[in-house]
């Protein structure tokens, strides 16, 4: 966590704050980005006080962040010595990673004649790491080996022209022992 504090006086006779010509702002600070890492907002303080004791002293304080400055906290006070305001933010207030935030001070006084001014301007953040998620490891699928689809058997004839039966009968006897045993026909065809 990091407080930086400006201790200069910044004083306004300004009485309006115009939007579009920033007439009242008066300190401008950026927190720069850092890739990896969120700024978190914790708190802003500034010392208040007007020239006058009773004329209304006015300090808004506003944070930008991606382009949409919104007003964050609003003083009033009407003291003549300095009187020092806190705003701790109750909820977390981050910019996105690497973001930057502009923080910006506004001063102005309820009457011109008197001014109003301000010190000790600070911020309070932080530097967050992002999560990295941890990586995500999926592991191949086990190749599946398919067998081939057994070929559909398609019954096939085998016809050895022999001599006589007995010749017949010795071929079936040395087929059986090799290929055992299947079904093996003889036949005899008279001419």
């Amino acid at each position: 966590m990091a407080t930086i504090t400006d201790p200069k006086i910044y004083v306004s006779k300004e009485t309006t704050c115009n939007d579009s010509t920033r007439n009242c702002l008066r300190k401008t600070a950026t927190i720069k980005g850092v890739p990896g890492k969120q700024i978190k907002i914790d708190a802003f303080n500034v010392a208040m006080a007007n020239a006058r004791a009773g004329v209304n002293t006015t300090v808004t304080i506003t944070l930008e962040k991606g382009g949409k400055e919104t007003p964050m906290s609003i003083w009033i006070d009407s003291k003549a010595e300095y009187i020092p305001k806190v705003y701790t933010f109750k909820y977390i207030y981050m910019a996105d990673p690497g973001e930057d935030f502009i923080i910006r001070w506004y001063l102005r006084t309820a009457n011109a004649a008197y001014e109003a001014r301000m010190k000790d301007c600070s911020y309070t953040y932080s530097l967050i790491d992002v999560p990295v998620p941890d990586p995500v490891i999926v592991e191949p699928p086990e190749p599946i080996e398919e067998e081939p689809e057994p070929t559909p058997q398609t019954p096939t004839y085998v016809m050895v022209l022999c001599d006589s039966k007995e010749d017949a009968e010795n071929l079936k006897t040395d087929l059986t022992t090799h290929i055992g045993e299947r079904q093996i026909s003889i036949w005899s065809r008279n001419v």
